[in-house]
């Protein structure tokens, strides 16, 4: 699969082009889903095991309540930090996943040197002009901001997508179905998830509402520091689930790059049907937030930036 960007003749298509996994699985034994969910989906296949588990058990009546994962928060951890290095020097990358997988004193010690300064005092930047001295630092996440899309897109608008919790969902979504998996809305409109979403909020994204690239890179830097500094408090790692009816479970996880939701419906230990609504189908809806950025200006440079901003979970291409 792949989200394909065209841009031809002065009009700007985003198409979400991934397989329909739940094809895979239907009419096949429980178990032998749950078993290759993880290995079917090669990023986030933390999250998407746990989702699909959760969902299982929340149809065998047995939902979870709303929980921090470690496994799936150490997972979103490690997808910000490939988001935010990128794959320029993968030693660095290696060394740095190894020192910040678990929280700690190594972490702290790791993130301050990609940082340049100590991960509290970067957290606790709120003005511009901060930001503006932190960037100019000689040191790689500087750095990183520094070769960002700078230009500004005025006059666009995202609706963040909340983190809904699997039993918040059912007040939106009584069921899931493949054609809402496919375009997914929140109250009536596309929305946005992911790190920008869940801190919409925070002063300093605010600030940057001009600048939505970097804003969606801090978003996921912040993230990462507070992972690093603190642990999972909030945010990315927080799986729940629900039962809808009777041998139909649903879940939901919060995954670095926003809001996963499975459905599935059982018959006995045979999966009859299973819904995945990934972020990558919010973030790249056909008419979300990409392309209200590029309706408002279209060079290649900002097409392929904002693209990057958004993070897909499979190839972006475009065309």
């Amino acid at each position: 699969g792949a989200v394909i960007i065209r841009h031809a003749g002065g009009e700007t298509t985003v198409t979400s082009e991934r397989p329909r996994v739940s094809e895979l699985f239907r009419g096949k034994p429980v178990a032998g889903m749950l078993a290759m969910i993880p290995m079917v989906f090669a990023v986030c296949g933390q999250a998407q095991g746990a989702a699909a588990r959760a969902a299982v058990a929340a149809a065998r009546g047995e939902p979870v309540a709303p929980v921090m994962d470690a496994a799936i928060a150490a997972e979103a951890a490690r997808e910000h930090l490939f988001y935010l290095l990128g794959n320029t020097d993968r030693a660095l990358l290696a060394q740095a996943w190894r020192e910040t997988r678990v929280p700690g004193d190594a972490a702290r010690a790791m993130a301050a040197q990609l940082l340049g300064m100590e991960g509290e005092a970067f957290l606790g930047l709120r003005s511009l002009e901060h930001l503006g001295e932190w960037s100019r630092l000689e040191a790689s996440l500087p750095e990183r901001f520094r070769q960002l899309h700078q230009g500004s897109v005025a006059n666009w608008h995202s609706r963040p997508l909340p983190s809904l919790t699997a039993k918040e969902s059912l007040i939106q979504w009584p069921r899931l179905d493949a054609n809402f998996a496919a375009a997914p809305l929140y109250q009536g409109v596309p929305a946005e998830t992911g790190a920008w979403a869940r801190q919409v909020t925070d002063p300093l994204l605010k600030i940057l509402a001009d600048r939505p690239f970097q804003a969606r890179w801090l978003a996921r830097l912040k993230e990462w520091v507070t992972w690093c500094c603190t642990g999972p408090l909030a945010g990315p790692g927080r799986l729940s689930s629900v039962t809808v009816a009777e041998s139909i479970g649903r879940s939901a996880v919060e995954t670095a790059r926003g809001l996963l939701l499975h459905e599935v419906r059982l018959n006995g230990d045979v999966l009859e049907d299973l819904v995945i609504v990934a972020p990558t189908e919010w973030n790249f809806h056909p008419q979300g937030v990409l392309a209200s950025w590029l309706r408002l200006g279209g060079d290649s440079g900002m097409i392929e930036e904002g693209g990057k901003a958004l993070d897909p979970c499979v190839p972006l291409k475009i065309a």
